[in-house]
């Protein structure tokens, strides 16, 4: 018996199609971008509330630095 390896022996080439319905798929992904974009326009908009907050903090302050300035320029105008 003649020993025989995978090299000794030529295959035909095979063609090979394969196919799917992918209207599933692209119901699930439409679904999940509508979803993302809900909800990157939920974080912009608390994004904004936090900007107005925090600009709405800082305001009373900057205006309390500034009339701390003012008063100590007025004190070192009598030179207190």
């Amino acid at each position: 018996m003649a020993k025989s390896g995978a090299s000794e022996i030529k295959a035909g080439a095979a063609y090979v199609e394969i196919g799917a319905d992918d209207a599933k798929l692209r119901t699930g992904l439409r679904g999940a971008k509508a979803a993302m974009s809900r909800f990157s326009s939920d974080i912009a908009r608390l994004g904004r509330g936090m900007m107005a907050a925090g600009a709405a903090a800082l305001a009373p302050m900057v205006l309390a630095i500034k009339k701390a300035g003012d008063y100590q320029e007025i004190l070192s105008k009598f030179n207190m």
